[in-house]
């Protein structure tokens, strides 16, 4: 085959293939690891403390022990 039918087959493929991610597929994932790995309501609280964390603006490097430190609760408050 010449370049240009190799050409016109890829760029025919790109434009008939949905891409790989999607946003349509975004709304159908979610994070599994707090639901696989604890309780429901453990997995509920572990994320309202990411959230809080979140909110108070904790540095990535920290929010590991922040959110551990909530779940458990040891949590308090910023300043």
């Amino acid at each position: 085959m010449n370049r240009l039918s190799i050409v016109s087959v890829v760029a025919a493929l790109a434009v008939l293939l949905p891409p790989a991610g999607r946003a349509e597929n975004s709304s159908m994932m979610k994070a599994t690891a707090p639901d696989r790995m604890m309780p429901k309501t453990q997995a509920a609280k572990m994320r309202e403390c990411d959230k809080l964390a979140m909110a108070q603006s904790i540095r990535m490097e920290d929010r590991a022990r922040f959110v551990e430190n909530c779940v458990g609760g040891k949590a308090r408050p910023r300043r």
